[in-house]
């Protein structure tokens, strides 16, 4: 009989990190197309990043906008559109409300406490809202959205980790990052 080991292997802890990166690709295609379905036209989630709080609640929803910048909610009004019962969209909520920014949030914290890495808004979309002299990450909700280029030189694996559940259209791909990170 083979004797049990108490160690995970590199390889499976390796696989174990692959899967959790596909779960949260997929847990990221889930948000971008439940706002899409919330607010027709949505092409971002702009998010803020607060370094005064703690890593696991650093993250805050800012806005759904759509390809222009123009935005089509702010998180500052309560409850959002709701979702259908019974449908696909919301079963995969499981216990969680699409329709609760605060539900939303924490989903977003836990993929950022995780490893996940989000792109960045554009500098030329900001509005004269956002928060000033700051690069505001976002996740892409559809393929008409485009991020700022992506910079992590002092994170190998970065790319590997980003959320991207749409790319950017074939055009602004050489301008805004490689089309190997947008699969």
């Amino acid at each position: 009989m083979p004797s049990v080991s108490p160690y995970v292997t590199i390889e499976e802890w390796e696989a174990s990190a692959a899967a959790q990166r596909a779960a949260a690709r997929g847990v990221a295609r889930l948000i971008a197309d439940t706002l899409r379905h919330q607010f027709p036209g949505a092409a971002y989630l702009v998010l803020t990043s607060d370094p005064e709080h703690e890593p696991a609640a650093q993250l805050f929803p800012h806005s759904i906008r759509d390809e222009t910048g123009a935005a089509l909610y702010d998180f500052e009004d309560h409850l959002m559109p709701p979702v259908e019962h019974g449908t696909p969209l919301s079963a995969a909520w499981w216990d969680l409300s699409p329709r609760d920014p605060f539900d939303l949030r924490l989903i977003l914290r836990c993929l950022h406490t995780a490893g996940a890495v989000f792109d960045t808004y554009p500098p030329d979309l900001h509005t004269d809202g956002d928060p000033v002299d700051e690069s505001l990450p976002c996740l892409l909700l559809s393929s008409t959205a485009r991020p700022a280029p992506f910079h992590q030189e002092n994170d190998a694996t970065a790319s590997e980790r980003l959320l991207r559940p749409y790319s950017p259209p074939a055009g602004s791909t050489a301008r805004h990052g490689k089309a190997a990170r947008d699969s």
